[in-house]
């Protein structure tokens, strides 16, 4: 449905190759494993649409294999990955990943990985890998979070734990857990490099 890919629980997967305009979805309560293998996914502005999205309480292990390029990209006001507040990303493996959002004009916006504006976001555990966040926009606002929640107003209140270790992320200038309260963001980082 709307060139949607799901994923239902069990499910252990490798993408490779260019998926077009198709997003890619874990059914809520689904625990699956998805390894990406020099994996592009990059949708347009005008989509509105996140590139891997979980639903409800869904979890998910993304591993980045070694010596890949993986790439992901939302539309406007999207996310990457898209972590609500009941759900659970792991990422591992030694791979690279580029994520990011086209978000056109729109004021409001995402996190590249976690929830949507002014919505809590769940646990996000980045555990290796080489992740580099990018955020384009023709708007003066920049109300984007690397990892966490965006803003259109408020922020999530009610979040998740996001930690860091084994990896090196490079931010592009975007925040890890939110955009200015600080307060309600739960942010580990251990043996780990991180850039903004």
């Amino acid at each position: 449905e709307n060139n949607t890919v799901t994923f239902h629980d069990g499910a252990v997967v490798t993408l490779s190759g260019n998926a077009g305009n198709h997003r890619l979805a874990v059914d809520d309560g689904a625990e699956v494993t998805i390894t990406l293998n020099n994996f592009t996914a990059i949708l347009a502005a005008e989509s509105w649409s996140s590139t891997i999205t979980l639903n409800g309480s869904a979890s998910a292990t993304i591993i980045l294999a070694e010596g890949t390029t993986n790439n992901l990209t939302a539309g406007r006001e999207s996310s990457a990955i898209r972590v609500p507040q009941d759900a659970t990303l792991t990422i591992t493996g030694s791979g690279t990943l580029n994520a990011g959002i086209e978000n056109g004009n729109s004021l409001a916006a995402s996190a590249v990985i976690g929830s949507q504006y002014a919505q809590s976001y769940g646990d996000i555990y980045i555990l290796g890998g080489t992740i580099n966040f990018d955020f384009n926009t023709t708007s003066y606002n920049r109300n984007c979070a690397a990892i966490g929640t965006g803003i259109w107003g408020t922020e999530g209140t009610d979040n998740g734990i996001i930690v860091i270790s084994n990896a090196t992320l490079d931010c592009g200038g975007l925040n890890i857990g939110g955009i200015n309260q600080s307060q309600y963001s739960n942010v580990i980082i251990d043996n780990a490099t991180v850039n903004n």
